[in-house]
């Protein structure tokens, strides 16, 4: 699809990479999704000294993050790529290391040492979000204390907002597919939403 001399790739490129459960069929579906992600997170600031990993040492061990208040945190890829960034440890080294027999042990320490002699900043804001019972809260993200969030959710809703007469829709031709929900340009992960619409039908 293009427009005057830029062509658009962004929507074919998100078409081709997301998952099923990344994708929805409605702005509904996306808005209540997203919501609910919302509802079972929690943002804190806490102290960059006050988070430990731990990594353990057997060959089936693994690389994870604790807190005194906010308990076991378990590691998204993304969050160890902000994690090992405000550490100033290597990402790739530490996902590296990290899948060997007594890496996450190296891993563990590479970061708390990280955390409390080479960190800049003294407090993070984490961004948790409250997994299954009995199961460690996620650790989604880990950026600045002062850092303004805008949830997905809310985005969300400006878009339901702005397209209150339904003028914008899911391209035609997802509807006509075999498999719609392989065929929509909705969708969402665990750190974004993408919505593409097209006028008409």
């Amino acid at each position: 699809m293009s427009t005057g001399s830029t062509t658009l790739t962004r929507a074919s490129a998100e078409w081709f990479r997301r998952p099923p459960d990344e994708r929805y069929l409605s702005l509904a579906d996306l808005h209540a999704a997203t919501l609910e992600r919302s509802r079972r997170s929690r943002s804190d600031v806490i102290s960059n000294t006050s988070l430990i990993a731990e990594g353990e040492s057997q060959a089936s061990g693994c690389l994870s993050l604790s807190h005194r208040d906010l308990g076991a945190l378990h590691l998204t890829d993304w969050s160890l790529g902000q994690l090992a960034t405000i550490a100033r440890t290597p990402a790739r080294w530490l996902r590296e290391i990290a899948a060997i027999p007594g890496g996450p042990f190296l891993a563990a320490s590479a970061l708390n040492s990280g955390l409390r002699h080479l960190t800049a900043q003294e407090d993070v804001q984490v961004l948790t979000l409250r997994s299954e019972e009995g199961e460690p809260r996620q650790l989604r993200a880990l950026v600045g204390p002062d850092y303004g969030r805008i949830y997905d959710y809310q985005v969300v809703e400006m878009v339901r907002e702005l397209n209150g007469d339904g003028r914008w829709h899911i391209p035609a031709a997802s509807y006509q597919a075999k498999d719609p929900l392989r065929a929509t340009t909705l969708y969402a992960s665990d750190r974004d939403v993408f919505i593409f619409l097209v006028v008409g039908g």
